[in-house]
């Protein structure tokens, strides 16, 4: 039978019975070693979920993990999905940096994450190319793109490049 917390084992919101918690309260989500379909959190106006990592470098105020699916998701039906305050984004395999050697036209690149239809690979040179263009090819088959440029290099042209998914 739903009670405050929701429905018994698909709701991960641990609190105190009876009312909602006062403003600032600290409420704990989940229960340890025990596996949770969902847990919600809503907030009429404000912010519905705020985390705040005060450990050592590399602490998360707000972390999230799917084996198979989504790890964090966001959304909004006017503003932003996702938006960065501060500090700087990083992310992993799905950014770096890819050098054409001198003399040649483009260089392969396997990220370690698929690719599809679906991805933009975004590319900056790091030097003026001058009126060489730039392009990018996907392999879907072979999980990489390749950075062609029009012309061989004169010189070694880094690049560095970053993969998103359309949906």
């Amino acid at each position: 039978e739903p009670g405050p917390q929701g429905p018994p084992g698909e709701t991960g919101a641990v609190g105190p019975e009876g009312p909602p918690p006062e403003l600032g309260e600290v409420v704990r989500l989940g229960k340890e070693n025990v596996t949770l379909a969902r847990t919600i959190v809503r907030a009429a106006i404000g912010t519905a979920l705020w985390g705040i990592g005060e450990g050592p470098q590399g602490s998360a105020g707000v972390a999230g993990f799917s084996s198979q699916g989504v790890g964090l998701h966001g959304g909004s039906d006017s503003g932003y999905g996702l938006r960065v305050a501060s500090g700087r984004i990083k992310v992993n395999q799905v950014s770096g940096i890819a050098v054409i050697p001198k003399g040649r036209g483009r260089v392969f690149v396997e990220p370690g994450v698929d690719v599809n239809d679906n991805t933009l690979v975004l590319v900056t040179p790091f030097a003026n190319l001058g009126a060489r263009a730039v392009w990018v090819t996907r392999s879907n088959r072979k999980n990489r793109f390749t950075i062609h440029i029009s012309s061989p290099a004169g010189s070694r042209t880094g690049f560095s490049w970053l993969m998103i998914e359309k949906g």
